[in-house]
C-alpha cells in the first residue's frame, strides 16, 4: 500500500496547491521546468515504487526461508 498512497498523496498535492503544477504556461518554461515539479516527482516515485520495488518484497515474502549458508 506505500506505493499507491504515495501516489495519492502527490495527487492530494497537486489538487490543494494547483499553482505548482504549471503544465498550462508550458510554452513559456522548458521541460525541466515542466517534468521536474514537486507533486509530479512524488507521483513518479510511487509509480516507480509499484512497478520496481514492490513486486520483489512481494515475491520474497512469499517463497519459503531458506537457509542463507546453504
Amino acid at each position: 500500500m506505500l506505493g499507491p498512497l504515495t501516489i495519492l498523496a502527490g495527487i492530494v498535492w497537486a489538487v490543494a496547491q494547483p499553482y505548482r503544477i504549471s503544465l498550462a504556461h508550458a510554452a513559456e518554461r522548458s521541460v525541466y521546468h515542466v517534468l521536474v515539479q514537486g507533486p509530479l516527482l512524488v507521483i513518479a516515485v510511487g509509480v516507480l515504487y509499484v512497478v520496481l520495488v514492490a513486486p520483489g518484497l512481494v515475491r520474497d515474502l512469499r517463497e519459503p526461508d531458506r537457509d542463507p549458508a546453504a
